[in-house]
Formats: structure tokens, sequence, C-alpha cells
């Protein structure tokens, strides 16, 4: 089968325009997830509230960098509670001034 000009651009336009049928339904599909799944919003608003009922504890006591060499967990947590502030801002520098037990 031998194809002239104008059969091949017909085909070729054809062809064209469902591609492109295609891609916009794709991106129908796409852009009705955002309203379809509205998560996103949801997870950001419940961590809002959560930072609205966070209660500071008042320190108990405070503890001495000797006690904190005898004891390795309290450096553990001392370290990783330095590491998770320092996660949250990238431009600043943390520096542990004080430790204190708080009992639960």
């Amino acid at each position: 089968m031998r194809l002239d000009f104008k059969t091949a651009l017909e085909l070729s336009v054809v062809s064209m325009g469902i591609v492109f049928l295609t891609l916009y339904g794709i991106s129908l599909v796409l852009g009705s997830f955002k309203k379809i799944f509205k998560e996103k919003k949801v997870i950001e608003q419940l961590e809002k509230e959560v930072e609205k009922k966070v209660v500071k504890v008042a320190p108990k006591k405070n503890i001495t960098y000797k006690e904190l060499e005898e004891d390795e967990d309290m450096l553990v947590a001392t370290l990783v509670a330095s590491i998770e502030a320092a996660k949250e801002n990238k431009n600043s520098n943390f520096k542990v001034t004080s430790i204190r037990k708080i009992n639960n």
C-alpha cells in the first residue's frame, strides 16, 4: 500500500490529535487527584493542632556535666535532641548549655 502526501498528512494530524486528547485526559485524571485526596492539608492541620497542644514541663533538677558523662543514656538523649533541633533550622548553630532531667 502506497501513501500519497495528502493521506500521510491526514494520518499524522489524526494521530497527533489522538495523542493530545490522551494527554489531556491524563492531565484531567491527575488534576482530579488533588480534589479527591486532600490528605496533605489534613496532615498539616493536625500538625498545627499538635503544636498548639504542646505543654512545656518545668524542669525538676539541673544535671551537671559530670553526671551526664556518667549516664550514657542521658548523653545520647542530649545529642539526639540537639541534632533534631538543628534539622529544623539549617542556618542556626545549636549549643547545649544546660541539661535538665524531667520525671514523667
